[in-house]
């Protein structure tokens, strides 16, 4: 199943980025810099939201097909 696939990966790279973390600052700074870490990316993940509301009521249909590849992958638009 892939979904059980990413959870298996993102479960493995969390836990690996946690290890380093507390590794290299310690168990305090650790939880600081992670939290920080969940902060940022609710904000660019609510940023994503926003941009792909408005471009898709602003932007025609052509113009929507010119995006460059890479900002339709980060916008989620098809």
């Amino acid at each position: 199943n892939d979904g059980i696939a990413v959870y298996r990966a993102q479960n493995y790279y969390t836990e690996l980025l946690w290890q380093y973390l507390e590794t290299i600052h310690g168990y305090d700074k650790a939880i600081h810099i992670f939290n920080e870490l969940v902060i940022h990316f609710i904000s660019w993940q609510m940023l994503q939201g926003y941009l792909h509301r408005n471009l898709c009521n602003v932007l025609t249909p052509t113009e929507m097909n010119e995006l460059l590849p890479i900002m339709k992958s980060l916008l989620h638009i098809p």
